[in-house]
């Protein structure tokens, strides 16, 4: 009664005109999303994704139940485009959902149709939630499943009755088997309940209904296991056993994110103010910071629901940065955006409460409905203005185009270890997908060696190795290949194989024995690109990780010709793609100063340990390069930076004394 004296009646439903409005958003929305739809296979994990829902497969842990079983029905009954363009439209399909639900929120909330209109086209628009409508992932479905959690909610505080409680708990469920993060939502759910409800009777009898229904919901992770049985194509972590199923979806492999890495107040406080920086590009700055005004306004008119909503943007936002303790780094923050999806969503609810709020003040009515016209046409038409093109893309071919060129670059019978989600996936979205060079043995495609590739080794060599073969494990493996397989082998980075020399062939490097001769088709001339243009990125991570491989990999055969000028300046085109890549960099400058080109080479691994002082790697690679240049000061300074970082390390420790004996003999 108080919140109805407040301004903002509770409702008793929802009633056409309500639904056809959210329905009309939702199409709008899915238009844009339609015309911006990626094409071809993109970037990061959308290759194994698109790859096990097509072959009903596991892709990496948490094995995403949920979403591969109903990719594999768009995947399937969808009659236009192809995997990877049907997959895509599914997230376009459950995108525009959300903006639907999130229209029907601010109803619930405002009561103003138009004015929760422009709240949930604020969502639509913004930058990471139209980014990821437009691809194949799984954060549309996650989104959509969030959204009817809070929807439920409220209208059981409503109304309550069983029903819409236990729609939540299998919404909640259901989110449980598509991402991890929707766990972060269920304590202020929980709370909630119990703060609306109380402790009587027929609120526990309802909680006790929405939990049975959640766990009702959780038996689709049974997909795991018994697809993981008919041994699918894509079969990440085989979780036919209660260990690797439990392995599987508390993502065990991926521990190290949440365990390494220093954790401290400063750091904590540089997140905050990197999510500041995110959220502020989500709906660009003017419309985002109007949410919270929109939060007080909602905590005043309905402090139940506000506060909610509120704890939900709290623990979203918080819990994405204290679990991954992400580093200020390109790629996890690359990574760590998508994570506050829920949290936009939340801030776009906001938006629409202030709307309705302000066009709720003038009398007149026409000028109430002008004003919500203003509003939408001027927030849809500021986050699409600011977003479109880094958000087109229906022209990315970026990553299709890297995969059908690394396998045109591979002998017949190749064995094949990428080092990257770019260079890994989109090779076995060809293979699964569209059958292409089942010659050629993806040698890792877990991110570790598969079993199959190492089960030839000696037994007493395989029982050293871990469950999930390490970084050191897969090198003994390459070795072991290069020496006894008897197969072409091809690796995305330079490794070192005792015995063997790594030989540029195209965007690979091919091993083969001292002295041998390795007869190479004519990958440059054979290679199709759709664009090669570092604009054509517009931003986009994978592309630009992806036309940085290119120009990088161009270099080193132009400097194998001896073409020093256009093979340096090809190795300066990969650093201006990838400037805040201390990997690239470190990579650039290692080759650079291989080829004895020193000045470059210290240059590029200058601005690598620039990015992270800590970079051990980059860090002797430099002292390794100013030795070579006469630099026996600066070599040592990097050589005793690098100690301090791991004291006593024996490479670095023989380098600074050969450093030193070199410095006192040319004294």
């Amino acid at each position: 009664m108080k919140e109805a004296q407040r301004g903002l009646p509770t409702t008793g439903g929802f009633d056409l005109d309500d639904y056809t409005v959210a329905i009309l958003a939702g199409l709008a929305a899915l238009a844009l999303y339609v015309w911006t739809l990626a094409p071809a296979v993109t970037g990061e994990d959308s290759g194994e994704l698109v790859a096990a829902a097509h072959s009903l497969g596991i892709p990496h842990p948490t094995g995403y139940p949920l979403w591969c079983i109903l990719a594999h029905v768009f995947i399937k009954l969808l009659p236009i485009g192809g995997a990877a363009w049907r997959a895509a439209f599914m997230s376009a399909f459950f995108s525009a959902a959300t903006v639907s639900v999130t229209t029907l929120i601010g109803v619930e909330l405002t009561r103003n149709r138009w004015a929760s209109v422009a709240g949930a086209l604020a969502l639509a628009f913004s930058f990471e939630f139209w980014e990821q409508s437009v691809i194949a992932e799984v954060y549309s479905l996650n989104a959509f499943l969030v959204a009817l959690c809070f929807l439920f909610l409220l209208r059981w505080s409503v109304t309550r009755r069983t029903a819409p409680l236990v729609a939540a708990g299998v919404c909640f469920g259901l989110g449980l088997c598509n991402h991890s993060i929707v766990a972060l939502i269920g304590p202020a759910m929980a709370v909630y309940v119990l703060a609306v409800g109380g402790l009587k009777r027929e609120t526990l009898r309802d909680a006790a209904r929405a939990l049975a229904a959640m766990a009702a919901a959780l038996l689709v992770h049974l997909y795991l296991p018994l697809r993981s049985m008919a041994n699918p194509p894509m079969d990440w972590g085989n979780p036919e056993t209660l260990e690797n199923f439990w392995d599987v979806v508390t993502r065990a492999q991926y521990a190290f994110i949440v365990t390494d890495g220093p954790r401290s107040i400063p750091k904590f406080l540089e997140q905050l103010r990197t999510f500041a920086g995110i959220y502020s590009n989500q709906f660009t700055p003017g419309i985002g910071w109007l949410a919270p005004v929109g939060a007080a306004i909602l905590l005043y008119k309905r402090p139940g629901a506000g506060l909610l909503l509120l704890a939900q943007f709290l623990i979203v936002t918080l819990g994405c940065i204290v679990i991954p303790n992400f580093s200020s780094d390109r790629m996890s923050i690359w990574v760590n955006t998508t994570y506050w999806i829920p949290s936009y969503l939340i801030a776009a609810i906001f938006i629409g409460v202030l709307v309705a709020a302000v066009v709720s003040l003038p009398r007149r009515r026409w000028l109430r409905r002008t004003l919500t016209m203003v509003f939408i046409l001027s927030i849809s038409g500021l986050t699409i203005a600011s977003h479109y093109r880094q958000n087109d893309k229906s022209e990315y071919f970026f990553a299709d185009d890297y995969a059908r060129n690394v396998l045109a670059t591979m002998a017949p019978g190749s064995i094949y270890f990428g080092d990257s989600d770019h260079a890994l996936f989109p090779v076995l979205y060809l293979q699964i997908v569209e059958g292409q060079r089942h010659d050629i043995t993806v040698a890792n495609p877990y991110g570790y060696p598969a079993e199959p590739l190492f089960s030839p080794m000696p037994d007493e060599v395989k029982k050293t190795f871990a469950k999930r073969p390490t970084v050191e494990d897969e090198q003994k493996i390459l070795v072991w290949l290069v020496e006894h397989s008897g197969r072409p082998i091809y690796t995305t980075t330079k490794r070192l194989v005792p015995g063997a020399r790594a030989v540029n062939a195209g965007l690979l490097y091919r091993y083969t024995g001292p002295g041998v001769a390795v007869d190479q088709p004519p990958t440059w001339s054979a290679y199709r690109w759709h664009s090669l243009d570092a604009d054509d990125t517009r931003g986009d991570w994978s592309a630009e990780l992806i036309l940085y491989d290119y120009h990088f990999a161009r270099g080193r055969s132009l400097l194998d010709a001896g073409d020093v000028t256009h093979g340096l300046e090809e190795f300066d085109a990969a650093a201006r793609i990838a400037p805040r890549e201390k990997d690239c960099l470190n990579n650039l400058g290692s080759a650079a100063a291989e080829y004895g080109h020193l000045e470059a080479a210290i240059r590029y691994l200058e601005a690598a340990c620039a990015l992270d002082p800590g970079f051990v790697l980059a860090r002797r690679n430099l002292g390794r390069a100013y030795m070579k240049a006469g630099r026996f000061q600066e070599a040592v300074g990097e050589f005793d930076a690098v100690l301090e970082i791991v004291p006593g390390d024996p490479a670095t420790l023989a380098l600074k004394k050969a450093c030193e004996l070199r410095r006192a003999g040319s004294a």
